[in-house]
Formats: C-alpha cells, sequence, structure tokens
C-alpha cells in the first residue's frame, strides 16, 4: 500500500496482451535460496474487476493460469525493479495504480523502487548478481522439448564463473547494438521468453510463411553471421540459422524447441534474440 494504505494495483503490458492485479508481499522460495518480502502482482485479482483504460491498450486480457500458458512469471532481467526510477518519479498510465472504492476509480501513482514488482534473484542474501540460463544443444530437426538449468549468482559459487564468456555491456533500457546483412538493429535484446529470432529484413531471402503467420519459410535453410556491440569493448560475433518454419511444424508436430526458429519483428530497430539464441 502507499502511504495513505491505499492498495497498490500493477498494469503489465506484453506484446501479446496484458496482465492486471494487485501488488502483494510473498516470500520466494527456489533451490534453498529465499527471497524475503518480494513483491509480486497477483493477476486477476477479483478485488479489482474493473481495467483502465490505459491498461487494456495492447491486446488481450492474461489474467488467468489459461490466458498467460502458465502458472506464473519470474520476472528476471538485468533489471532489479520492472520500471525503476521511471516509475518512481512519475504516474505512468499503463503501469501503477492505487485504487480506491470511489467514483474515481483506478488512478495512475507513483511506485518507490521498492514497492514494485521486483525480480527475486536480486533479493537473494548471496547469488543475487546475476543469472545464467544453460540449456544443450538442439539439433536442426528440433525436439520435443528442452531441459536445462537457471544457475544463480556470478563468480559466487563454484559453478557460475564467468569464465571465456563474452560480455556485452547494455545501455539503460538493457538494449545493445546488432548488425546482421549490413543492417544495424540498434535496440537489439536477449530475451528468453521469445519462442524464436525476431527482426525485420528486407532481404530476398526472408520469405515470410503462409501459414505459420509472422514467421520465416526459406528455402533452404539460411546460414547467418550478426555481429552484436554492446555500449563497450569488442564486437561479438554470433552464427544462427533461420530454417523454414513451416517445414519444421509440419515435419515434427510433436516437437516444440526449435533452435532455427526465426520470424519478424514488430519493431524495425530491434532484434530480438530469443530462446534458440540459448
Amino acid at each position: 500500500t502507499n502511504a495513505n494504505g491505499d492498495p497498490f494495483v500493477e498494469c503489465g503490458q506484453f506484446a501479446s496482451g496484458y496482465t492486471w492485479g494487485s501488488v502483494k508481499v510473498a516470500d520466494v522460495r527456489m533451490a534453498g535460496e529465499l527471497a524475503g518480502s518480494v513483491p509480486m502482482q497477483v493477476i486477476g485479482d477479483p478485488a479489482f474487476s474493473v481495467v483502465p483504460s490505459a491498461c487494456l491498450a495492447i491486446g488481450g486480457p492474461l489474467n488467468s493460469v489459461s490466458e498467460l500458458g502458465a502458472n506464473g512469471l519470474l520476472g528476471i532481467n538485468v533489471f532489479q525493479q520492472d520500471c525503476g526510477p521511471n516509475c518512481a518519479l512519475n504516474a505512468i498510465p499503463g503501469t501503477y495504480y492505487t485504487c480506491l472504492p470511489t467514483p474515481t476509480g483506478c488512478q495512475p501513482t507513483q511506485a518507490s523502487l521498492a514497492q514494485q514488482v521486483q525480480n527475486p534473484i536480486g533479493m537473494f542474501p548471496v547469488d543475487n548478481n546475476g543469472v545464467i540460463i544453460a540449456l544443450p544443444s538442439v539439433s536442426a530437426i528440433g525436439a520435443p522439448s528442452v531441459r536445462g538449468s537457471m544457475i544463480f549468482g556470478i563468480g559466487t559459487q563454484g559453478n557460475n564463473g564467468l569464465g571465456n564468456a563474452h560480455v556485452i555491456p547494455v545501455d539503460l533500457d538493457a538494449t545493445f547494438s546488432t548488425t546482421l546483412l549490413n543492417r544495424l538493429y540498434d535496440k537489439s535484446f536477449i530475451d528468453s521468453g521469445s519462442n524464436g529470432l525476431f527482426f525485420v529484413s528486407t532481404n530476398a531471402n526472408f520469405v515470410t510463411c503462409i501459414n505459420a503467420v509472422d514467421f520465416y519459410c526459406p528455402n533452404p535453410t539460411l546460414n547467418l553471421s550478426a555481429t552484436n556491440q554492446g555500449t563497450s569493448g569488442p564486437a561479438n560475433t554470433v552464427n544462427f540459422q533461420v530454417a523454414n518454419a513451416e517445414s519444421l511444424f509440419t515435419n515434427s508436430p510433436a516437437f516444440f524447441a526449435f533452435a532455427n526458429l526465426a520470424g519478424t519483428n514488430l519493431g524495425s530497430t530491434s532484434f530480438d534474440w530469443g530462446l534458440p539464441f540459448f
């Protein structure tokens, strides 16, 4: 609650829709680690059923397990909070609200850094300075599923050292620059929540699919090389493939893990390094 005891309610907006629900405090336990008193969003809270118009502006509701397609989301990123100083200083429509049982209803409000929904890893007593997502390789035809590990901390235990990993420093938006086929994407990012690599290309080889909407269907498979450049330090080259999405789905209808799946992006200046990147 805020200083007046009014409840905080949050709108979370994603490319595929929005979540709406109250902010509660809970302990989060994972693999023996404890993050105490973590502010989290409870979607679909029946106490706050009226969704503000600014929250409704993106997609449809994701306010149940069936709509979201998951029991919940772990907000793990390079940020500690989901909005940061901007929401702490300003009342921004489509983010945080106070909701009162009056005709005024829900109004945008500021939310301090401590009151915002948090990255739970950053609230661990130890192993709190980062995370490793480690996945095995997947063959060119895909796999029914893939199992990996989420390892807490960087350089805090014997199994989470930085080693020879290439460091890509990011800007305040957690973005960096990617260059592919002489095209610059200066607002690129890494997102394990995306099921493919997503980018806009005018290259003739990137044929969009007829049935697999928003995915690329080149023929044959494209062998590509992109360069990632952070805010400092040397560039890093990433080699990857883009296969025909419709062929992947048709030939292996029971497969859900693909390392060579790519599609178009909503933004022309961003390259979304999704789950195949891992």
